[in-house]
């Protein structure tokens, strides 16, 4: 069914906007991991179905699913990964985490949303400002116990070095790049390949299609002119693009300097 109004589709969680909140706290408390996440997926969800109509006047259904861990397992399974979905009330924030084994463990965190709107506010969302003698927050370290709880997973060898994992953000915290925190003395994209994902329906949508490989690509290169006098920097700039000749062979093209002009991209 399409609805032309989003706020039919929240039902009545449109006309009590606390009870969805107070629905994950009440499935989080009573040992319910797999309503738990499906309240927080179907949610998510609903707010990808409500943007992509309003953007596109299609209709959308297979972002708002129901028995999420089900369909997760045989992907998690062939692609070596763990999901892992946030839920950040004011005060706090509860945690789904599905394994490649299937397993399904839930979690809550005393991070919310009042501390989030704190560190945006001082910029702390963005790495260029978690240096420098005025700085006073450690943001990897008050971060840490968003990921911290992988650790008996992880020991248990349940989630092992090299898997992938892809998590799904909430709120603010899309805003804060979780693979630089750490697990111990290490930051989490130094033991795992890290992705973030809309929810749960989107990762499914998407690995339930055929991969298509690319055959073609372009990279650009545009440094700045105070990082042209620096050639450590510069060499740096030309890694990737290195890497991505290497795979792509004729089918890459790269832009450099002032080949990379507005009319050449």
């Amino acid at each position: 069914e399409r609805y032309v109004d989003p706020l039919e589709r929240g039902g009545v969680f449109s006309i009590y906007p606390y009870l969805f909140y107070s629905s994950v706290e009440h499935l989080y408390k009573a040992n319910r991991e797999d309503d738990m996440l499906d309240a927080i997926e179907g949610s998510k969800g609903r707010t990808i179905i409500d943007s992509l109509e309003k953007e596109s006047l299609r209709e959308f259904s297979n972002f708002e699913l129901y028995n999420v861990r089900e369909l997760l397992y045989p992907l998690l399974l062939r692609e070596n990964a763990h999901y892992i979905s946030y839920h950040v009330d004011d005060d706090c924030s509860y945690i789904s985490l599905v394994t490649k084994s299937g397993a399904i463990s839930s979690h809550q965190v005393t991070l919310g949303k009042s501390q989030l709107e704190v560190w945006y506010r001082k910029n702390l969302h963005n790495p260029a400002s978690w240096t420098g003698q005025f700085i006073k927050t450690d943001i990897i370290k008050e971060l840490g116990p968003l990921v911290s709880f992988l650790k008996p997973f992880i020991e248990k060898g349940v989630i092992e070095e090299n898997d992938h994992i892809c998590y799904s953000a909430d709120h603010l915290l899309y805003l804060f790049p979780l693979h630089f925190v750490k697990i111990g003395n290490k930051p989490l994209i130094d033991l795992f390949t890290v992705s973030r994902i809309h929810n749960a329906g989107h990762l499914i949508n998407l690995l339930s299609k055929p991969l298509k490989r690319p055959d073609r690509c372009l990279t650009v290169e545009v440094p700045s002119q105070t990082d042209v006098k620096k050639p450590e920097i510069v060499s740096d700039f030309s890694v990737s693009a290195n890497l991505l000749k290497q795979k792509f062979g004729s089918g890459h093209q790269h832009l450099h300097h002032s080949e990379a002009s507005r009319d050449a991209v």
